[in-house]
């Protein structure tokens, strides 16, 4: 019986704090610190913002990408090329791969467009103690329940047509 009772409290909890996550990104309030290149998040307002260093490096990338030039040819020359130059990514590594190029130029987050709950995590907490015939997989929800979000303050690549880059 208690072990029911228990279940019981249990999935309410998770749907109040659900709940309260919804509420708070459709508040325009950023949920979780993301490592996004070029972006930082500030914990006081719950807002991402511009880490100048890195958002010049995400205008170059995007500029080798949509404008001809004779320094790169592709995402492979653009790897190359910042980790000739000694530019780190964002955990610090010297040496860029292609799929990480790649990665960023695809990331709508740097033309000031994202979503937040567009995936569904109910039950992946423990996963990493299952074999991977048990885990739960992340899903993503329909498209009505995201909650877009603008990166009002920090519009990087506004200019750029995403379309253009990808």
């Amino acid at each position: 019986m208690r072990g029911a009772i228990a279940e019981f409290e249990k999935a309410k909890i998770n749907e109040r704090m659900s709940r309260g996550r919804r509420e708070k990104a459709r508040q325009g309030k950023v949920l979780r610190n993301f490592q996004i290149y070029g972006y930082d998040y500030d914990k006081e307002t719950c807002q991402i913002i511009i880490k100048p260093e890195e958002a010049n490096v995400v205008r170059l990338i995007f500029d080798l990408f949509t404008k001809p030039n004779d320094l790169v040819e592709g995402i492979n020359g653009i790897a190359k090329y910042l980790s000739n130059k000694g530019i780190p990514t964002k955990r610090g590594a010297k040496v860029w791969h292609r799929q990480v190029v790649r990665q960023l130029l695809m990331n709508q987050v740097h033309t000031g467009k994202f979503h937040q709950n567009r995936w569904n995590t109910e039950g992946m907490l423990g996963n990493k103690y299952k074999s991977k015939e048990d885990r739960v997989p992340m899903k993503e929800r329909p498209k009505e329940e995201w909650i877009p979000m603008s990166a009002r303050r920090s519009l990087m690549l506004k200019h750029l047509n995403m379309h253009k880059a990808c």
